[in-house]
């Protein structure tokens, strides 16, 4: 972890015991907590959005610090195996895919193209461990302080205004504080602890994965990988997953919703309110 304080072992024997109240409840002491970074913007969460977000203000010349849980950048891009790139292109009046996002992802395309990391040029897919790479790379080289393994738990208020950022690590409890602050954790975290107006969504989330070891006679002649379409149906009696047999390509076109039923290119018509996640399942 960038920046963090050294923590002693011996300290921690100075710390006084916590005691159970009867209520049940635990009362912490008081206690410094340690400000291990200042900048001009701090970014919590180093997803796609994040990692944008602090390249783009450090390019300005910002001081920008980028906070993150994991020990690695892109989120669920990477860590969850949400590989495409989509919405990247789009349909023009005549029909034709166009190409309609470019800036910052763009160039992350065209770097990990030219490792050889990415697929596809609508819709592309990337390679999670390059992804990764890249990311920090960018970060590095335009002047961003990044701190992994810090959870952030709280914000620190002055008035209306967020003037620091506590967060859990295995040093213990530090904060950063900074003059703007960019909320890219994926739940509005900053934004809730802040008492900025919100609210609550649950969401089904799907499986990324990966099988290895599929049989030989599962494969086209000379095809390297697959993509085939999971998809998981939460009902009252069981769970089932099913396999499209077609090799789909990912270009964000493999399934539409279509009335009170979600169809999928010659095969099912399911209720839409029995679908609990869709899932991108590709084999080698």
């Amino acid at each position: 972890m960038v920046g963090a304080p050294e923590i002693l072992a011996k300290e921690s024997v100075k710390r006084p015991p916590l005691r159970l109240e009867a209520n049940g409840w635990l009362k912490q002491p008081a206690r410094e907590i340690p400000v291990v970074a200042e900048a001009d913007i701090v970014v919590l969460g180093g997803g796609p959005a994040g990692v944008a977000a602090a390249v783009s203000a450090a390019r300005t010349g910002a001081k920008v610090v980028l906070l993150e849980r994991y020990t690695f950048l892109g989120g669920l891009w990477t860590g969850g195996l949400v590989l495409p790139m989509l919405s990247t292109h789009g349909l023009s009046p005549a029909g034709d895919w166009t190409k309609v996002i470019w800036g910052f992802s763009n160039e992350i395309y065209f770097r990990l193209k030219k490792m050889k990391m990415v697929v596809n040029a609508k819709a592309p897919c990337v390679d999670p461990e390059a992804c990764k790479y890249v990311l920090e790379q960018y970060c590095k080289e335009s002047g961003v302080q990044i701190i992994y393994h810090s959870w952030a738990t709280d914000a620190v208020m002055s008035g209306d205004r967020i003037e620091a950022i506590f967060l859990e690590t295995k040093s213990g409890r530090i904060a950063v504080r900074g003059k703007y602050f960019v909320d890219a954790s994926g739940d509005g975290d900053l934004i809730a602890w802040s008492g900025e107006d919100h609210y609550e969504l649950k969401y089904h989330i799907g499986a990324m994965y990966r099988i290895g070891g599929v049989p030989d006679d599962m494969k086209k002649a000379g095809a390297k990988t697959k993509t085939w379409h999971c998809m998981m149906l939460d009902t009252s009696r069981d769970t089932h997953i099913y396999l499209d047999g077609v090799n789909a390509p990912i270009d964000g076109e493999f399934y539409s919703f279509k009335g009170g039923k979600t169809q999928f290119p010659g095969q099912w018509g399911i209720a839409e309110e029995d679908i609990n996640c869709l899932c991108w399942l590709t084999f080698s």
